[in-house]
């Protein structure tokens, strides 16, 4: 459990979220019964009508199904990108997929 909740944490960190662990489970395929995710009907329902209307431009964009009307910049992931790229004085291409930059 120690593990568990080290990688809970670092991921809390990393992904910016309130992951949670709870419940005595016996195993990973017990906990998923009672988890719900995005194949829970009302989750998806909710992510659906949340992309149709980004793409009717009634919203800037969604993640996780929440809408969101403007953009949100990182500004210290910015800031340093811009200084690796005066320092070393080259260009920069950022490939993203969903919430992760590579």
């Amino acid at each position: 459990m120690f593990l568990l909740n080290k990688v809970k944490n670092i991921l809390n960190i990393f992904l910016q979220r309130k992951i949670s662990i709870a419940g005595n489970f016996n195993s990973w395929k017990e906990a998923i019964r009672y988890s719900k995710g995005y194949s829970d009907s009302i989750i998806l329902k909710k992510t659906i009508q949340s992309v149709k209307k980004v793409i009717a431009k009634e919203a800037k964009y969604e993640r996780d199904s929440f809408l969101f009307y403007s953009d949100k910049y990182d500004k210290i992931l910015l800031s340093r990108l811009n200084s690796i790229k005066k320092k070393k004085n080259i260009k920069i291409n950022i490939i993203k997929f969903g919430e992760y930059l590579i």
